[in-house]
């Protein structure tokens, strides 16, 4: 789950904005999503975050939901979806195939865009706050 942790200097915490996500999709609170298709869907892999849920929203449904933008200067706080045992700050990373966790990039060929700020370990499940 992506949460926001802290924000740069002046910035305000996100306003919500209203999208809708893919019917297919079933959207939890945290998750990092991205548009594709004219919908919202789960952003994981290489596929870099433009929103993370703020509702959630089970598959099925047309509903629009609340999200917030993901933003330049707010660092998001998640958990390492395996272990990683060279992760150090200023080094990035892609997002795990939940849309929700940290992952290293599969044979160095995902998009890396999670920038390390700061972590607590490096084993699964271990906090750890980066920005998009």
């Amino acid at each position: 789950m992506f949460v926001p942790h802290s924000y740069d200097g002046s910035m305000t915490p996100d306003s919500f904005e209203y999208h809708t996500p893919a019917k297919a999709a079933e959207i939890d609170v945290g998750m990092a999503l991205a548009y594709a298709a004219g919908v919202l869907t789960i952003a994981t892999g290489s596929t870099a975050p433009e929103y993370i849920a703020m509702q959630e929203s089970p598959a099925g449904e047309e509903t629009r939901i609340a999200v917030i933008r993901v933003q330049d200067g707010t660092v998001y706080e998640t958990t390492l979806g395996e272990a990683i045992a060279d992760i150090a700050e200023g080094k990035s990373y892609c997002l795990d195939t939940t849309g929700m966790m940290l992952a290293k990039p599969a044979q160095n060929t995902d998009a890396v865009f999670a920038k390390v700020v700061s972590f607590d370990g490096t084993a699964a499940g271990d906090k750890v706050r980066v920005r998009f």
